[in-house]
């Protein structure tokens, strides 16, 4: 039995590596993307990008592999993402982002929340019509309420399934690390997407 019970710790830690190995470079070469086209276009806010990027990289090294980190972190990690992709977006993209936390003290795994928010601006920003991306994160009595909704473009239609890796893998790990303590709602459709995630962090 001990043997057994081994033998599944590792699979879980193993498991949890893999995915987390699938979603930094992924999120990491988006951000890269970005701030390339911010230098070619000699844009003003480059070195802030820079900035931004430094300090979401320091996280993921520091804390990423951290089976769980203070919530401030992460909220401070999420907020640095979202502040680094308004520096890029024109004036036709409006970023709600609303944040109320009433309860600090809580802990969680790390970069669990950022793949929605990543999706959102991904297949939420269009060239050619104006887009709304919402962000909410509320947080009270333990309890973590995000939702996280954007519009969604032809072009978006068309990469849609190409895309998912990251969805999937956030799905994984939530069933692994929070198993009878998230609530995971997606709505789909061919105007928008929204991911509503409940999670229980006591």
């Amino acid at each position: 039995y001990r043997n057994w019970q081994t033998a599944e710790e590792e699979k879980y830690k193993a498991e949890l590596l893999f995915l987390k190995s699938q979603i930094n470079p992924h999120f990491l070469f988006n951000i890269l993307n970005s701030i390339y086209v911010q230098a070619i276009r000699k844009a003003e806010n480059t070195a802030p990008s820079i900035m931004k990027l430094s300090s979401i990289m320091r996280y993921v090294i520091s804390e990423g592999h951290q089976p769980l980190v203070p919530l401030e972190k992460e909220i401070g990690y999420v907020s640095d993402y979202i502040d680094l992709q308004k520096m890029r977006l024109s004036n036709s993209i409006i970023v709600d982002y609303q944040l109320n936390i009433q309860q600090q003290d809580l802990m969680i795994a790390p970069l669990l929340l950022i793949t929605f928010i990543e999706n959102a601006f991904k297949h939420g920003i269009s060239t050619e019509e104006d887009g709304v991306i919402k962000i909410t994160i509320d947080i009270s009595n333990s309890q973590l309420l995000m939702n996280v909704r954007n519009n969604k473009y032809k072009t978006a239609l068309r990469e849609e399934e190409q895309s998912g890796i990251g969805i999937k893998n956030t799905k994984k790990r939530l069933n692994l690390i929070y198993p009878d303590k998230h609530e995971l709602t997606i709505e789909n459709n061919d105007t928008s997407y929204t991911a509503i995630l409940k999670l229980n962090l006591s």
